[in-house]
């Protein structure tokens, strides 16, 4: 982990480690909990298989991976905390899903740049208070990322969360192990003709606009939610069709299946998952 120092309204950069023990899992940061360190290695708990795991997942898990992908984003970047906790190394191998609830995890959080915003403000390094937009990197080389430390120290609205996720991880400008596409890649085809997906994407990862990054990722939030909650809906009328109340411990095709047999086919929800400020129900 990297910590903005201001002094004498300079920004120096320092390194530290145990992001997970500064920012704990336990309230409700997005980083594998903390188990303890010897000099700088530092023992975090086993989350689950690698994000990349999941590239040619179903499209609805993908849909509710990259949804929670860019709640992560935004919670790094906007939080009661006035921390920013800014990406520098993006990569499917950084995260990684668990396997009982599905929640997406960082776990590698060694190159992350921690922002105290409410120094920024109290300092007023130049340009302070200017939106600060990180600049889309074309390279040809794999989990590419443009950013300057000063300036992401000295900004308190960034975009650099945004950009890192959309660009490495979600967007057709993704590549990763010989792959192209992203975790998006192939939507389903009424999506793909609709073309509102693709258009975030690419807004979010290489902006048109100026400042077009900050609202195309809010809008590509509340896109991806609205499409898990689609297929929250077309589950749950499925449920009713065949039958299956698992409140009313109805039969189901003449027997009584067991819980873990229901869940695994998404039939019992395990309660609310919260991330980012935001709470919806997983199953």
């Amino acid at each position: 982990m990297l910590l903005c120092f201001p002094c004498q309204k300079l920004t120096h950069v320092y390194y530290i480690d145990k992001v997970g023990y500064s920012f704990p899992s336990d309230e409700g940061w997005p980083f594998a909990k903390y188990l303890g360190a010897c000099g700088r290695m530092v023992a975090v708990n086993y989350v689950g298989e690698e994000l990349w795991s999941y590239f040619n997942a179903p499209w609805e898990k993908r849909v509710d991976l990259a949804w929670q992908l860019m709640e992560i984003a935004e919670q790094l970047t906007n939080n009661d905390f006035e921390f920013a906790l800014y990406l520098l190394d993006v990569s499917f191998d950084n995260f990684a899903v668990g396997p009982r609830d599905g929640k997406v995890i960082i776990v590698d959080a060694e190159n992350v740049l921690v922002a105290d915003k409410r120094l920024i403000r109290q300092n007023k390094p130049e340009n302070w208070d200017v939106w600060y937009e990180s600049k889309f990197d074309d390279c040809d080389k794999e989990a590419c990322l443009s950013f300057s430390k000063e300036i992401l120290c000295a900004r308190v609205t960034v975009d650099h969360n945004y950009y890192a996720i959309c660009q490495n991880l979600l967007s057709r400008h993704a590549t990763w192990r010989g792959t192209s596409g992203g975790l998006l890649h192939d939507p389903p085809a009424e999506i793909a003709k609709e073309g509102r997906l693709g258009a975030l994407l690419d807004e979010c990862a290489n902006p048109k606009k100026r400042y077009g990054r900050f609202q195309a990722a809010k809008e590509l939030r509340e896109y991806l939610a609205q499409l898990s909650n689609n297929f929250d809906a077309k589950a749950e009328r499925s449920v009713r069709t065949l039958g299956v109340t698992v409140l009313a411990g109805r039969a189901f095709g003449g027997l009584a299946p067991s819980v873990p047999a229901l869940r695994s086919l998404g039939w019992v929800q395990k309660g609310p998952v919260a991330l980012g400020g935001l709470q919806r129900d997983r199953i």
